[in-house]
């Protein structure tokens, strides 16, 4: 069954049996945040082109992009939530594809906004992905392929953006991963470099006692606090809670994003089924298998 094959099978409600595993996952949560196939606006958000991440960033993708000169393709940077900050692209037929797409500065997108794509999902599931023509849940996407992946401070291991590449659907090739993971490798270095030896001591710190402590730990220094999960958990509000990222507030936000108010009939916004949450693409504990990420049993970090 071809790709495209596969897409209609499951907008007509069926579920194919040829898809990776983590694209149909991705479906099914598009289509439980009611995300519409055939239309779709991309959100635009007042979006920081200048903050902390973008400064070490772009200086290294634009560096990247010159060794690109001549493919056809696309590099771009995002902020946590999924919104562009940087785009570069290496000719101008593409460009002009990407514009219509809204791959620009400033759109957003997230996965419950925009369906299964690139930025959106890895930023969703918090690993390198690839999302290949039909791959992507809305239509007008199919022509393109992205591969994305988020990248995590290395100090706070909190998600600060993420790299997308994009090429044409028909020139598609292995190499675009290598290119996000030496990108995300760059990145992360950088980050690394650039933090302060207060935030190094910090994290020391907290990791030596973690080893010694089993119950709620915290660090708490100039502008950052660091804990265990089971001091998160005491309150999310609460000095030693996590604050919640931008994505996740907009995830509790009782607006549909834009998109989503225009039907399509049967194929449209669907009704809600048994065993599903309308909290932007979450199920119930009946059906685990689409279950968005738990929280990380990593250590949380707050500013």
């Amino acid at each position: 069954m071809s790709g495209e094959s596969a897409w209609e099978l499951f907008q007509s409600g069926q579920e194919p049996s040829d898809v990776r595993q983590e694209v149909l996952t991705s479906w099914r949560r598009s289509q439980m945040s009611g995300v519409d196939p055939e239309h779709v606006d991309v959100p635009y958000l007042e979006t920081n082109l200048d903050s902390q991440f973008s400064r070490v960033a772009i200086p290294i993708m634009t560096g990247m992009a010159e060794l690109l000169v001549g493919d056809s393709s696309c590099l771009a940077l995002s902020d946590a939530t999924g919104s562009v900050i940087w785009r570069w692209v290496s000719e101008p037929m593409l460009r002009n594809t990407l514009d219509d797409l809204l791959v620009v500065e400033g759109f957003n997108f997230g996965e419950e906004s925009v369906g299964t794509n690139g930025l959106g999902t890895a930023l969703e599931i918090g690993a390198l992905v690839s999302v290949s023509g039909s791959e992507h849940y809305v239509h007008r996407f199919h022509h393109v392929t992205c591969v994305a992946a988020p990248v995590r401070h290395p100090i706070t291991r909190r998600t600060v953006g993420a790299v997308n590449v994009t090429c044409r659907a028909s020139e598609s090739n292995f190499l675009l991963r290598t290119v996000v993971r030496k990108l995300v490798d760059e990145l992360q270095k950088a980050l690394h470099d650039r933090a302060t030896s207060r935030e190094r001591q910090l994290l020391s710190a907290f990791l030596d006692e973690q080893r010694r402590a089993a119950g709620p730990l915290a660090v708490i220094g100039d502008g950052l606090i660091i804990t265990n999960p089971q001091a998160a958990d005491l309150g999310s509000s609460g000095p030693l809670g996590r604050s919640p990222s931008p994505a996740q507030r907009r995830r509790k936000e009782p607006t549909e994003p834009a998109g989503r108010a225009r039907g399509r009939g049967q194929a449209g916004r669907r009704q809600q089924q048994p065993g599903r949450s309308r909290r932007q693409g979450h199920r119930t504990d009946r059906d685990p298998a689409v279950r968005r990420p738990s929280p990380s049993s990593q250590p949380a970090f707050g500013r």
